[in-house]
């Protein structure tokens, strides 16, 4: 054997005990990610808490290294979330100027995540976000793909006797932010929304229209005001 492949031999088998005996909190301390949370253990066996999701901090999430990764300059790990406000698994990259979310199924309760008025949301009602991929480079989102499903608005229009739409979207980037893109249409009203995650911050934009007396009498003691037969509400967020 040559002395180049001896010494890329070397070097793999050094990359791998390193790999084997590297503590997580040394992978967050160069990725930037997790910074303000509490990291434990090895890269291939981490625990996290307090990690910082929008406006809200897990209680608890997992991750194990892959370690094909390292060999392109990344960190990638799988990673899996339990929280009583967010369940889920998926798989995150890091690099020197980018983050990559791949393969993420996410269960959440958006009360917990999107700051809007009690009278809308309660902590029981549910969303769904299948992400194929969300691209960050530069700390800006630029590429993002998948579908998000809400059943907040049904569920509030159960509690009102009215027929109110559930909530599909997509995911997409926007001006560097990440943002969620909402609309439903039932008997009752026609909905619209443009939820905006930057960083902590999120912002909501909502339209909707609707010729319910009561649904409107809702919107109104939530905080919307009705302009040439829409109904809006913003949300700045911050």
């Amino acid at each position: 054997m040559s002395r180049t492949a001896l010494a890329f031999v070397f070097i793999v088998f050094l990359l791998a005990a390193l790999a084997v005996f590297m503590p997580l909190r040394a992978i967050s301390a160069a990725t930037g990610v997790g910074r303000d949370a509490a990291v434990f253990g090895s890269v291939w066996n981490g625990h996290v808490q307090g990690l910082t999701a929008g406006p809200h901090r897990l209680s608890s999430a997992e991750l194990a290294l892959r370690p094909s990764g390292l060999l392109q300059g990344q960190a990638v790990f799988d990673w899996t979330v339990e929280d009583p406000a967010l369940r889920g698994s998926g798989r995150a990259a890091a690099g020197f100027d980018s983050y990559r979310l791949t393969d993420v199924r996410l269960t959440l309760s958006p009360a917990a995540f999107v700051r809007l008025p009690a009278g809308l949301v309660t902590p029981q009602d549910a969303a769904s976000i299948i992400a194929e991929r969300v691209v960050w480079r530069g700390g800006a989102c630029a590429e993002a793909a998948g579908s998000v499903r809400s059943d907040a608005l049904y569920a509030l229009g159960q509690r009102l006797g009215a027929d109110l739409p559930a909530l599909d979207g997509v995911l997409a980037c926007r001006d560097g932010d990440l943002v969620i893109l909402l609309s439903g249409d039932a008997e009752d009203a026609s909905v619209s929304a443009d939820i905006t995650l930057d960083g902590p911050a999120v912002r909501v934009s909502a339209r909707v229209e609707t010729q319910s007396p009561d649904v409107a009498a809702v919107l109104q003691a939530n905080g919307f005001t009705l302009s040439d037969g829409v109904w809006t509400l913003t949300l700045p967020g911050g």
